[in-house]
């Protein structure tokens, strides 16, 4: 299994191989960079934990959820119940921030180890694009603009179209993080 030094390291390489400019906070083994869409109301934090058996993608944003509480956290619910492990997406109803957390174990990262370029960046790709169609889909609920059902529904079509012939979003593609 990886080490802690051994993931800090190879999480160094990719991103200097891709050319992302993430911060490190050594002392904390945190990486950090905020995006912000050409779609957005918000800009999104995306930082990276690394810890002893695996890293932690947290995605973040500065938008209180203030207005619809109990529709929103019933779209998060219906969401996180379609998005089968591959993350959790979560709401502190005290402060209105919303979180996306998405986990990547060592044994994962040295399995794709020959890869590592392409499997890390493609998992903070989709964990971004994630997030702000959630997001997008929570600021429908609480707006009011559809029901915490019919938003889930549509959030969860454009996820599953995510990379095929029917995805129609371009908005994510100058993001600095790409697969390709």
């Amino acid at each position: 299994m990886f080490t802690e030094a051994q993931m800090t390291e190879s999480l160094m390489k990719v991103f200097e191989n891709k050319k992302l400019i993430f911060e490190y906070d050594e002392e904390e083994k945190l990486f950090s960079k905020q995006i912000k869409y050409d779609s957005s109301y918000y800009t999104m934090l995306l930082n990276i934990y690394v810890a002893k058996k695996g890293i932690c993608i947290l995605v973040s944003s500065d938008v209180e959820v203030k207005k619809n509480i109990k529709a929103a956290t019933e779209f998060i619910a219906r969401v996180n119940y379609s998005l089968n492990n591959f993350g959790s997406f979560e709401l502190d109803c005290d402060s209105g921030y919303h979180h996306y957390f998405h986990f990547i174990s060592a044994n994962d990262i040295e399995a794709n180890a020959d890869n590592l370029d392409e499997y890390i960046t493609s998992h903070l790709a989709l964990s971004s694009i994630l997030f702000d169609y959630i997001s997008n889909g929570m600021l429908l609920v609480m707006f009011k603009a559809e029901t915490p059902k019919e938003a889930a529904e549509k959030t969860m079509k454009k996820i599953d179209n995510i990379g095929s012939e029917e995805d129609d979003d371009d908005s994510h593609d100058d993001i600095g993080i790409s697969a390709e």
